[in-house]
C-alpha cells in the first residue's frame, strides 16, 4: 500500500510539473506575443508623429514662401488680406522649387498640387469662402448657404494706387433695398493720399453694387459686389490690394491645394496658412 501511495505521488508530482510547465510556455508566448505588439504600437506611433512632424514642416514652408507677395493674417473672425496686383510669377517659381526639394530631398514621400495655390487661391474655413487671384483680379466668393455667404458680416477694401493714376472713384450701382445685408468699406487713394475717397454702405447679400475708379475719365478698377455676398477687384495697372473680411464664426486659411506625407502613418489634406 505505501508503494502504491508513492507511485500516486510520482504520478501527481510529474503531471504537475507538466502542467506548469505547460503554463509557463503559454505565459512566455503571451508576453513575447504582448512585446511584439507594443513593439508595433510603438513603431507606428513614432511614424506617425514623424509624418505629422513633416506635414508641419510643409506647412510652415508654404506659408513662408506664400506671405512675402500675398500677407495673410487672421484675427479671431476676420481674414486681411494684403497683395499687389497682378500678383507676380515669382511665388509659382518658388513654389515649384520648394515642391521639387521636399519630394526628392526630404527623405520621406512627399507630394504637393500646388496648380490654385500658385495662382494665389486659398479657402476661407469652416465658410468654406474661396479667395482666388487672377490676371489683374482678385475674387472673394462664398458658399451660397446660411453657414457661407450667410456668416459674411462685413468687408474693407482698399485699393492704393501711384500717385497720378487715379483721380476719382464714384458707385455706379447700389443694392441695399433688403434687410439681409452686409456691411461695407471701401477706400480709394493714391500712395501720397492726394487723391482719397471712402464709400460706406449696408449692401444687399445677393445684389449687384459696384464703384468705378477712373484717371481723367478712363475706367482703371472696379470694385464689385454680388450674390452671394462675394467681392471683385479688377484692374488695368498695378495697384496695391488690401482687403479685411468679416465673419460671424472664428475662422482659418487653407491653401486651395493638397499636400500628402506618405509613410507606414499618412497625412493628407490642405496647408493651413494662417
Amino acid at each position: 500500500m505505501a508503494e502504491m501511495s508513492g507511485r500516486r505521488k510520482g504520478m501527481f508530482f510529474t503531471l504537475s510539473m507538466m502542467l506548469l510547465g505547460s503554463a509557463l510556455l503559454s505565459f512566455i508566448f503571451f508576453l513575447s506575443e504582448q512585446s511584439t505588439k507594443s513593439s508595433d504600437t510603438v513603431t507606428y506611433l513614432m511614424e506617425v508623429d514623424r509624418a505629422s512632424d513633416k506635414y508641419s514642416e510643409v506647412e510652415d514652408g508654404l506659408a513662408r514662401i506664400i506671405s512675402p507677395s500675398i500677407n495673410i493674417s487672421v484675427q479671431n473672425s476676420t481674414v486681411r488680406i494684403q497683395e499687389s496686383l497682378p500678383l507676380s510669377a515669382q511665388i509659382g517659381d518658388d513654389l515649384d522649387r520648394f515642391a521639387l526639394f521636399e519630394g526628392n530631398y526630404s527623405g520621406m514621400n512627399v507630394t504637393m498640387n500646388l496648380a490654385n495655390i500658385r495662382g494665389g487661391d486659398f479657402i476661407i474655413q469652416p465658410s468654406g469662402t474661396a479667395v482666388a487671384n487672377s490676371d489683374g483680379e482678385f475674387g472673394v466668393t462664398p458658399q451660397d448657404s446660411a453657414a457661407g455667404s450667410g456668416t459674411l458680416e462685413a468687408y474693407y477694401v482698399e485699393l492704393v494706387f501711384l500717385p497720378g493714376e487715379a483721380d476719382n472713384a464714384a458707385w455706379q450701382a447700389v443694392s441695399n433695398s433688403s434687410g439681409d445685408t452686409m456691411d461695407v468699406h471701401v477706400r480709394v487713394r493714391d500712395e501720397s493720399y492726394v487723391m482719397l475717397k471712402d464709400f460706406y454702405a449696408a449692401l444687399d447679400r445677393h445684389g449687384s453694387s459696384s464703384i468705378n475708379v477712373t484717371n481723367a475719365g478712363a475706367a482703371v478698377a472696379v470694385v464689385g459686389f454680388s450674390s452671394p455676398a462675394a467681392l471683385r477687384v479688377q484692374c488695368s495697372g498695378n495697384i496695391g490690394l488690401k482687403a479685411s473680411i468679416s465673419f460671424s464664426n472664428p475662422s482659418y486659411v487653407e491653401a486651395d491645394g493638397a499636400i500628402s506625407v506618405v509613410s507606414s502613418a499618412n497625412r493628407t489634406g490642405r496647408a493651413r496658412i494662417a
